[in-house]
């Protein structure tokens, strides 16, 4: 007799969960990164990390969120000086200001227009700054434009304002953020160790930490050998440079 599914028992199974080894039929059937899963074992964190990741990020609000909510209240104040200044050059930059000052409060609450509002905007300060100062505007309205779609296209960002991102797009930003952050707190202290002395000797201990926790095969993965191995190589370096400023305080010391 063929196995079936224990909640559909006149259904016949398909295979059996990765994780409970319950018999599936095509219907419970639920593939996560290429693995088939019953549906309650699919909901799982430790199994669906990427859905973890995203569900922890969703509507929380982003370094950008909090840049231009902080600023927000400068350029409002910044926008009621220009507007208070009397020349009518200044009208024009006080009333973007105060529009900017705005759009970033409510860019800060995870308001959604306030997206459109970014490219609306920087159109607009590029059209003054080239009425008023000319050709030169280009470069500053190039700049602006990279900012702002470095803005809108941040992973994190588009979590913040609860919009959907790609899978594959997510698991790079898990990868950035929470893969293995040992190893990449063990990177950065080893390049600040180069010239911070004291650091070198911790980005070492840390680096052997990252680099012991490396596991292709655990769920989720956890990577970044490289990370790691370059940590140690460059905390050593650093070591090498703790000591001989140390030596060198000892050499006046004693001279």
């Amino acid at each position: 007799m063929s196995a079936t599914c224990p909640n559909h028992p006149d259904a016949p199974a398909v295979g059996n969960c990765s994780r409970c080894g319950t018999f599936l039929c095509a219907a419970e059937w639920t593939i996560v990164d290429g693995a088939g899963y019953c549906p309650a074992c699919a909901a799982r964190d430790d199994v669906d990390y990427l859905e973890a990741f995203r569900k922890k990020y969703w509507g929380k609000r982003d370094s950008w969120g909090w840049t231009l909510g902080v600023g927000a209240p400068l350029q409002i104040l910044f926008g009621l000086v220009a507007l208070l200044s009397g020349p009518a050059e200044g009208w024009a930059a006080g009333i973007l200001l105060l529009l900017s000052g705005v759009n970033g409060a409510f860019f800060f609450l995870g308001v959604p227009i306030t997206r459109v509002g970014l490219v609306l905007l920087t159109v607009a300060w590029t059209a003054v700054y080239a009425f008023t100062i000319g050709p030169a505007a280009i470069a500053s309205g190039i700049i602006s434009a990279l900012v702002v779609t470095s803005i809108l296209t941040t992973t994190r960002t588009k979590l913040f304002f609860k919009l959907d991102v790609p899978r594959p797009t997510l698991s790079k930003c898990w990868d950035q953020l929470a893969n293995n952050t040992v190893a990449r707190t063990a990177l950065a202290l080893s390049i600040g160790g180069l010239v911070i002395p004291g650091f070198g000797p911790l980005a070492v201990v840390l680096g052997i930490i990252g680099l012991a926790r490396v596991d292709a095969q655990a769920k989720p993965p956890i990577g970044k050998r490289p990370h790691a191995i370059a940590a140690i190589v460059l905390g050593v370096l650093g070591c090498g440079t703790t000591a001989a400023i140390v030596l060198g305080a000892f050499a006046k010391i004693s001279s």
